[in-house]
Order: C-alpha cells, then structure tokens, then sequence
C-alpha cells in the first residue's frame, strides 16, 4: 500500500496578497496607537492648562492680604498657606482686576511685597523673599520710617495727656501722649493716625510726609445734652439738673417682661429696689427708693403716668363673706395694669428736691411713666408684639422621712395633741403602729408612700402675652391705639390670672406756630384673677 500525500504551494498572485494584507493591518494598527497618543497629550495638556487658568475678579478699596486670599479660596478653591507674620502686611490702597489668571494675579499683589509663592496641589504656598533677591525699591519701602511727633490739644488749647495714638491698621502699634499732650511715633511712610480719647470725637489724620502733626479734638456733646424728662413731663437736659434722674428706655421693659411693670426696674435704677410679694403671677410689688425714709409704714414713691398721679396701694386684705374675717388675699396694685408695650420710658427721680413739684406724697421718690404717642407716618402702622414665658420652681426643701408627727419624740395619744403638733415632725421615730389622729381615727405611724410627692402638687407656668398696636398721623394730629391680652397660669394648681388692656392716645396741636397743643389719654383695664394665692 502506498500513501500518496500532495502539497499545494502558493503562487506568486497569493503571496502578494498576503503580504499586502499584513502591511495594511499593521498600518492601521499604527494609526490607532498614534491618534490615541494624541487624545491622552491633549487631554493631559488641558487638565494642566485648567489648572493654571483659574481667573480671579476683585475690586476695592483698602483691602487686606487676608481678604485678598479669601476670594482667591472663594474664586478658585486654591487654598493658600502662610505664616502669621504675613497678616502684618499693609493693606492694598486700591485694587482692580477681572478675569486675570491666578498666576499673574499673585504676580501682581506680591510684585513689591517681600514675598514669594509656589501651586502645589491646589495649595498657594507664600513664603518669604531672600533679602538679596529683594528690589531695591522694595527693600527701601520695607526699611524707611518716620518719626511724627506733635501735640493734642482740646478746643480750647489745653494739652490733653494719655491721648491714644495708633496707627490704621495696626492696632498693636502705638503710644499715648504724655502730660503736655506731646507724642512721638515711628509709623510707615504714607500712613494714617488715629486719635482717641474718651469724651471727644476720635480724628483720623493721614500723614503723608509730614513730621510734625498736631491734633485738635473736639468734645462729644452727643452724651452731654442728654434729654430726660422730670417732673410735669418737662424735658431738659441732664447737665442742668442739680438731683439725680434715671431713665430707663422702653424696649428694656418688653426684652425682659415682668407681669408688673415695676418688678423690672430691678437692676436698672442705682438706689431702687423693687421686691415682688410671693403671692403668684397677678402679685403686687414693693419699690423703696434709697432705702427706708419714714416711720409710718409707706415707704412706696409716686407713680406719675403722662402728667396724672395713680393710685398704687396694696389691694387686700379682702374680707370672707362668711365671718366677716379678713383673708390674707394678694389683689395687685395699680402699676400692674399697665401693658408694658406701652412704655415709652420711665423716669426715677430720686431725693426731695427732684419731686417739690408733687408736694408731700412724693416724699419717697417719684416714678414717671411716659407712654406711647402716634407719629407722623403715610397710611396706617401696625405693630404685634407676642411674648410667651415658661417657669417652674428650681428648688425644693430636702425632707426627712425618718421622724414622725408629734413634739419632743413623743407620738401624738389624743385627738387634742395631734391637733397641736399639726405639721410638725418632732416625734419619734416612724414605726408603722397605729396612732391616733386628730379626727379620732387611728392611723399607721409610717411615711408617705411617694417620696418627694410636694413634685407632683406644682405645675409648671405660662405667661402668653399678645399685643397690637396702630399707629396714624399727620404733623398737626396724631392717634395711637393698642390692644394687649396676658393670659397666665401659676405654679400652683387651679391659680391663674388675666389680664385685657386698651389703651388709646391721641395728641393734636393747634393755633398759629402750633402754639396749643392738647393731649388725651384713655385706658380701659379688665383684670380677672383666680384662686389667688
């Protein structure tokens, strides 16, 4: 048997082909590695020019190397890092850029600064410039300084000693004048001074090249001629007065309020002590000016609203329709009804002679009240006031549970001798024994169940005050008209007090130079109190 193999070799035509097959793969395969070396050398030169184009937009004037690298950060999300000593720098006199790109805009700002900066990461790093590396012009900014000196004088040519003098922007960098008024000072070349003394006006002075600066300060007479009103509503300024007055703006009575007007006079009156009866949310107040004056019990000032002295005694003791005896009942006092939204300002005066004008009832002192009046305005003011007050009590007697009812440790064997003993735990120690009562039945000598039950009996309280107000008026007549409602409840259980108060203003002037001018006032107060402590 014979195995007969054939092989068929290739032409020419078909080498040919094959040849110019793998030539054209290889071409092809060339120009995709070529066009994607391309893309990626694009790419990466776009990620690095995106880096270096962040544009920065800033104008002003007087602005700091602080603020500067703020709006970088807030611009550009560039962070840049420096040390401490950098802040000290001068500000920029005046600044103008749009669109730069960051690297000329550091260029720029740190041209003539001794400092120099590298980007690494998205970090500006500011670092110092070496000293030989520095302009000359830089150098000779950095070095140059000069001595001012002169003297501060008031208005009339007295030297003022212990004047402040500093230079603008850096506080730390200063000196007083001595007790001729004289000074001297090295401050930068074309900076500013200033000067400050307590009682006058503070002066900027810009120096330039000047050596010798001398400064006038003028007296602050804004708190000078301050206007307070005394007695019969008249006002006048304060220096003119020989006897103390204090007053107290409104707004400080609603910031901080108090169901009575008077307990908030606390702590804002020199000489005044106002102490609340511990009688709930409706009580009265106690107001001693300058301590104790008199023998007969009456320690308590005059109170004066718009012109018109009110009455201010205690309400109560109130009598029991029952036997005629008298209750231990707190009933408030006049001042508590008044809406303290109200208030324009309230004026102490204090001594003998700031209250001759109301003869011998202001022996203790006298305490004006000045309300709210309309203002000229267009169309019709509306005001709302709303004030919500939470309390509860913050401290309680620490009780013993050991000891019994009864006195000299003796437990109570008669009605009559638990009756006497009443409240008081001086007996002997609790054993769980019957013992009798003062209603005649026996009862086990052991502590309460519930411990700490006095937390179970107080509640906590609300103080919910609204108010609307409505202003109107023109210059010859004006109309101010509020409604205000306090609803609260006390501490303790089944207690509360209410309060609706409207009042209405009006005030007009007339005549030739408005030479007449009339004022009325109207107040309508519905006070409910229930359960009062």
């Amino acid at each position: 048997m014979y195995l007969i193999s054939f092989y068929n070799r290739p032409g020419p035509v078909m080498r040919a082909r094959q040849t110019e097959g793998r030539r054209f793969l290889l071409t092809k395969t060339l120009r995709v590695m070529k066009l994607t070396a391309f893309i990626l050398f694009v790419f990466c030169m776009y990620a690095s020019a995106k880096g270096v184009s962040q544009t920065i937009t800033l104008s002003g004037k007087d602005i700091s190397i602080k603020e500067v690298f703020t709006a970088i950060k807030k611009q550009t999300n560039y962070l840049a890092a420096y040390s401490g000593d950098v802040l000290q720098l001068p500000k920029f006199h005046t600044l103008h850029v749009k669109d730069m790109r960051l690297p000329d805009f550091l260029d720029l700002i740190l041209k003539d600064l001794p400092l120099k900066y590298t980007i690494e990461n998205k970090t500006i790093l500011i670092s110092k410039k070496n000293e030989e590396n520095l302009p000359r012009m830089a150098l000779q900014e950095k070095v140059v300084l000069a001595e001012v000196s002169g003297k501060v004088t008031n208005a009339r040519g007295e030297p003022l000693p212990g004047v402040s003098v500093t230079i603008k922007g850096a506080a730390n960098k200063g000196t007083l004048t001595d007790g001729g008024g004289a000074y001297s000072l090295n401050v930068p070349v074309n900076s500013t001074l200033i000067f400050s003394y307590i009682g006058f006006i503070t002066q900027e002075i810009f120096v330039g090249n000047q050596s010798v600066v001398n400064v006038e300060l003028s007296e602050e007479t804004k708190a000078l001629n301050e206007v307070v009103v005394t007695a019969m509503g008249i006002r006048r300024s304060r220096r003119e007065l020989s006897y103390s007055v204090t007053e107290v703006k409104g707004d400080e009575f609603t910031s901080a309020r108090m169901n009575n007007v008077a307990n908030a006079l606390t702590g804002k009156v020199a000489g005044l002590d106002a102490t609340q009866a511990n009688t709930g949310v409706g009580a009265s107040s106690r107001v001693i000016i300058r301590g104790n004056t008199s023998l007969n019990g009456n320690q308590q000032p005059l109170y004066v609203v718009d012109g018109m002295p009110i009455t201010n005694f205690y309400r109560g003791p109130v009598a029991s329709a029952a036997d005629d005896m008298p209750l231990n009942v707190d009933g408030g006092d006049g001042v508590a009804s008044i809406n303290p939204d109200d208030i324009a300002s309230i004026s102490v005066l204090k001594g003998g002679a700031a209250a001759a004008l109301y003869g011998s009832q202001a022996a203790n002192g006298v305490v004006l009240i000045t309300t709210k009046k309309g203002y000229a305005q267009k169309g019709v003011g509306i005001e709302i006031t709303s004030d919500a007050n939470i309390g509860m009590p913050s401290v309680f007697p620490n009780y013993q549970y050991v000891y019994g009812q009864g006195n000299d440790g003796v437990k109570p064997a008669t009605p009559a001798a638990a009756l006497s003993s009443g409240r008081l735990a001086f007996g002997a120690k609790m054993d769980g024994s019957q013992v009798l009562q003062f209603d005649g039945v026996e009862r086990p000598y052991s502590p309460v169940t519930v411990k700490q039950n006095i937390l179970n009996f107080y509640q906590t309280s609300q103080n919910i005050t609204n108010t609307v107000a409505l202003n109107a008026g023109n210059q010859n007549l004006r109309m101010r008209l509020s409604f205000s409602d306090l609803r609260a409840r006390d501490q303790l259980p089944n207690s509360g007090y209410g309060k609706k108060i409207i009042n209405l203003n009006v005030s007009g002037k007339m005549g030739k130079n408005d030479f007449i001018t009339v004022e009325s006032g109207v107040q309508y107060n519905i006070i409910q109190g229930t359960n009062r402590p």
